[in-house]
């Protein structure tokens, strides 16, 4: 795995935590039930969430940018990316029955990840998609993911 890869997926990385530190609030799916009764996402996935994670990115991205013009844009798919996959990440547990809040190992790290990587995929470089690399990727995101969560868990 080239060591740039991991620049190129930190606005999905920031996208992701940062509603962890700054979402609350309504909740995306306006506290709405999906047909078997059970919330559509829950309301964990707060509106000021999904924002904060967008935007997250995005300042990322134009931080990025400095270095490769690439990334304002870049920065921005992948922060919407993040979004829509933890959301469906959400709505995959609500669908198995899983409370809110209950960690669910891979669904919990790799939907906004793999997300960010399909929304931003025109500007990636071709290599990141590799098998390998992917599966190295998804293992380092795997790691900071519950390293973070077990971090922000003890500064709570």
């Amino acid at each position: 795995m080239e060591p740039y890869y991991i620049i190129e997926i930190l606005p999905a990385l920031v996208a992701n935590a940062l509603p962890v530190l700054f979402g609350g609030g309504p909740a995306l799916d306006g506290g709405l039930k999906f047909n078997d009764g059970r919330p559509v996402l829950g309301s964990h996935k707060t509106i000021r969430g999904a924002i904060v994670g967008i935007v997250g990115g995005a300042v990322m991205g134009l931080i990025l940018s400095l270095w490769r013009p690439k990334f304002a844009a870049q920065g921005l798919l992948m922060g919407v990316g993040a979004m829509v996959g933890d959301a469906l990440g959400s709505f995959i547990k609500r669908r198995l029955g899983i409370a809110e809040g209950k960690w669910t190992p891979l669904v919990d790290e790799l939907p906004f990840f793999y997300a960010a990587l399909l929304f931003a995929s025109p500007l990636l470089p071709a290599g990141i998609f590799e098998p390998l690399n992917l599966v190295a990727l998804s293992v380092l995101v795997i790691v900071l993911h519950e390293g973070t969560n077990y971090l922000v868990g003890r500064l709570r």
